[in-house]
């Protein structure tokens, strides 16, 4: 693990991250919030719904992202850190966790408008790992476009490795032939191309998620892809890193 995903994951370690200017429910329930963080002035500023990571698992939230978009709304997005039901909570896994992503991206830019009048534009959805794959999933309309960082989205290959340990088995409830029907709709490779303007980052050196995984889906359905050389899993969201000005670089892309 590079020295930016330790100062990502380790409270102790990455510094004081300001607190966020709202806290907004998408639904009932704890876990159905977001953490909103408003830019300077008083004009409309994109809005990025951010999806965290982890493999879907409960032990994982969405703490490590906020650096992430208190960095992003210094220099002038409106961020809102979203959170949901996660493998191992009830509500969570296959299709709770992205039955409350779609409920959160349809929700939350309205919930946004109504508590900062007039201070959301364009919506962005981006996703860091398994956030990733979840906001492959959700291209609703209204959703400018679609930012995948280091994303799974290739459900049926991480079941087949068995990443981090079964990961997509925990998720999904069982192995890919035993629900097969599931696995076809959970995976971002069988929904066809997104109906969003879709662009990926994904470093080469991530151990956690495959390279490969990106470059198969770019080529699938004609998705811009950015590839950090040297880049891990975690660079990508560690203000300061080469890895997060890759992302710098593409959210305008998807804004405007």
């Amino acid at each position: 693990m590079s020295g930016d995903a330790r100062w990502i994951l380790d409270p102790a370690t990455r510094g004081p991250v300001p607190e966020p200017d709202l806290v907004l429910g998408y639904g009932p329930g704890p876990e159905r919030v977001a953490e909103v963080r408003l830019p300077e002035g008083s004009g409309p500023a994109p809005l990025v719904l951010v999806l965290h990571g982890g493999y879907w698992r409960a032990k994982h939230d969405r703490g490590y992202l906020g650096s992430l978009c208190a960095e992003l709304t210094a220099r002038g997005y409106l961020t809102a850190n979203v959170e949901y039901h996660r493998s191992g909570q009830p509500g969570g896994g296959w299709p709770g966790t992205a039955e409350d992503v779609r409920a959160a991206v349809h929700a939350l830019p309205a919930r946004i408008a109504e508590a900062a009048p007039g201070r959301s534009g364009d919506t962005v959805l981006l996703g860091h790992s398994a956030g990733g794959h979840l906001a492959l999933l959700t291209a609703h309309e209204g959703i400018t476009g679609i930012l995948a960082l280091a994303a799974v989205s290739d459900l049926a290959e991480t079941a087949r490795q068995r990443l981090d340990e079964g990961a997509a088995q925990e998720f999904m409830g069982g192995e890919p032939a035993e629900l097969p029907e599931a696995y076809a709709a959970a995976d971002p490779l069988r929904q066809g191309p997104p109906a969003a303007r879709t662009v990926l980052v994904h470093g080469d050196a991530d151990d956690r998620v495959p390279h490969e995984f990106s470059v198969r889906y770019a080529e699938r359905f004609g998705a811009r892809l950015h590839t950090v050389p040297g880049a891990d899993h975690f660079d990508l969201v560690a203000p300061g890193s080469p890895g997060f000005a890759a992302v710098l670089e593409a959210l305008p892309e998807l804004t405007g």
